[in-house]
Order: structure tokens, then sequence, then C-alpha cells
């Protein structure tokens, strides 16, 4: 496929492809070598579909109401913690649960401190 120009149809077909796969919470690197892979495209160019893909999320995130979105984030985020459980990978899990915990404010402290406020010493 080297030099070939894919058509308009096969280009929302890749874009779509790639939105499926951001929804689906599929890890972005992963998500570019599957696009160099199946699509035979460079790196660069499946970065460019990638953050074409990551644009046309963030307008449909732009006209959503504040409270639809942090609903949809804390959906996410459960969904993150719910994938990283069924993979088995701690690290996988620390991360997920911290975003949880970011996005609610209350739950597990990671770091230790149990909420607790930081002494000035420690600032």
């Amino acid at each position: 496929m080297a030099g070939h120009r894919c058509t308009k149809i096969e280009a929302e077909e890749r874009h779509s492809w790639i939105v499926e796969q951001i929804a689906a919470f599929r890890p972005r690197p992963q998500i570019v070598r599957e696009v160099m892979g199946r699509y035979g495209v460079s790196r660069p160019q499946a970065l460019k579909y990638l953050q074409r893909a990551d644009a046309e999320r963030f307008q449909v995130y732009d006209s959503i109401e504040r409270m639809d979105l942090l609903t949809t984030a804390l959906q996410a985020a459960e969904t993150a913690v719910q994938l990283a459980i069924a993979r088995k990978n701690p690290n996988e899990i620390i991360g997920a649960v911290r975003l949880l915990n970011n996005l609610t404010g209350f739950g597990i402290d990671l770091s230790g401190n149990y909420n607790r406020k930081p002494k000035p010493w420690h600032r």
C-alpha cells in the first residue's frame, strides 16, 4: 500500500474503527500499532488518525452538559477499574482507582495521607 491514497470511504471506516477502539478504552500505543498493521500506514500517519478521533471526541464532550460529562467520566473510570481487575495488572488497577478517586474526591487515598492536611514543613 506504499504510496496508495485511501478513498474517502476508507478514511471514514478507519476513523470510525479508531473511535470505537478509544471508546472501548484500548491503550493508545496498542491502537497505533494496530492501525499501522491493519492499514499499512506509518507511525506518524497512525498518530494523525488518532488525533483526529480525539478531536471529534472532544467536540462531542464540549456539547454535553457538565453533569452528563461527570456521569460519563465516572462510568468510564468504573469501566477502566473493571477492565484493569480483569487483566490482573496491579499498576493499571492503581491508576484506574486513582482516576476514580480524583473524579469523586472520596474513597481510597493511595498516598498514605488518609486525606489529612499535610504538615506545614511537608509542603
